[in-house]
């Protein structure tokens, strides 16, 4: 990524034998460091207004400063020299606007010295765009592509186009590197609808009415961003499509069946390939630690081995599957394998972890 520092330590040599999109990335990152600069310098003017004590009208929402630039640094020279003293006037309009008196003296002075660095850091921006243009101005120009950056931003061939500018803060553009030194039918062709017929008074019709193929560096980050969103979200789609469980029809598997094997309401959903396991084991372990009298441990062992070893194999799951036809898909060999190695993995390590309890090994040795 071309950033200004490189602007900055090309040279006229390297220039020369650089290509016309190679420069104007040069070009394009100064332009950019240019805003910064002149935004620090707005944020230090603001600054200097409140240290000497002069207030904005935002009645019409947005700051108006009773004076100019030069007045505001006027007045800010004559309150330095006027001194730290009770009777100077910047000092007592200050007190005003302010909590405490003490301190505005040397507030005044920090912020214009803040006021005076941010000008110096702008102007040494000039010396790098003048080397840049020099390059530009020796080879007697190139074609140039300018992208409002607006959603529906026009691509001109001049920042200085009269369609632009006509609010309160200057266009800001995207510079269309790519498509310097291309020719105009080029630079139109692929601006399509977004070509500015102001500076492109020649544009096909047609060409107008096609979609752009031309986006800004900004457009074609949200599409980078919105496609790698839409990516992470397929991936935790397919995840949980890969973790989730249920009954081979669909319908929700709870952890609990009836005495003829039916799930009961009383049930509770189980959602997960995990939890049907840790479910299954804790049914298994309820029955080795504390006995199956009735089966209701060893139904809902097998009831959830099944829905296990049918997720497992990877068979569909179909709304429209009836009963028996799930029976017989059971007792097929290796599905019914695979449900009886479930239930005897979960018995083992319930017998295992019984086992090394302390009071139930007690309790059996009392017996």
């Amino acid at each position: 990524m071309i950033t200004y520092r490189d602007a900055e330590t090309v040279t006229p040599d390297a220039l020369r034998r650089m290509t016309p999109p190679e420069i104007d990335d040069l070009f394009a990152a100064t332009y950019q460091e240019r805003f910064r600069r002149e935004e620090a310098l707005a944020r230090a003017w603001q600054r200097l207004y409140g240290a000497a004590g002069v207030r904005a009208d935002y009645r019409t929402g947005r700051p108006v400063w009773p004076m100019n630039h030069r007045d505001l640094e006027q007045r800010a020279l004559d309150g330095l020299r006027g001194g730290d003293t009770d009777t100077n006037p910047v000092g007592q309009d200050a007190k005003k606007h302010s909590a405490s008196y003490t301190g505005w003296y040397t507030s005044l002075a920090d912020a214009y010295r803040a006021l005076v660095a941010a000008r110096a850091v702008l102007a040494a921006l000039e010396v790098t765009e003048l080397t840049l243009n020099t390059e530009f101005w020796r080879r007697g120009g190139w074609t140039r592509a300018y992208l409002v950056q607006t959603h529906d931003g026009h691509v001109h061939r001049t920042m200085d186009c009269p369609t632009c500018h006509k609010g309160e803060e200057r266009t800001r553009f995207a510079w269309m590197t790519a498509y310097s030194g291309k020719t105009e039918e080029e630079i139109v062709e692929a601006a399509a609808s977004r070509a500015c017929t102001v500076c492109y008074p020649s544009a096909p019709v047609d060409t107008l009415k096609r979609p752009t193929t031309m986006f800004g560096p900004d457009e074609l980050a949200r599409a980078e961003a919105a496609e790698e969103k839409a990516r992470r979200k397929a991936e935790r789609d397919a995840k949980a499509k890969a973790a989730a469980i249920t009954l081979p029809d669909g319908t929700p598997l709870r952890d609990e069946v009836d005495r003829d094997g039916r799930q009961t309401r009383a049930g509770n959903i189980v959602k997960t390939l995990r939890t049907a396991k840790t479910e299954l084991n804790r049914e298994a372990w309820y029955a080795e630690a504390w006995g199956d009298e009735h089966g209701r441990h060893a139904r809902n062992m097998l009831h959830l081995a099944r829905a296990i070893a049918w997720k497992e194999a990877g068979l569909p799951v179909r709304p429209e599957i009836d009963e028996k036809a799930v029976e017989v898909m059971y007792a097929e060999t290796k599905l019914a394998e695979a449900v009886q190695e479930l239930l005897a993995k979960a018995r083992a390590k319930a017998v295992k972890e019984v086992a090394a309890l302390p009071r139930r090994k007690e309790a059996r040795q009392g017996r």
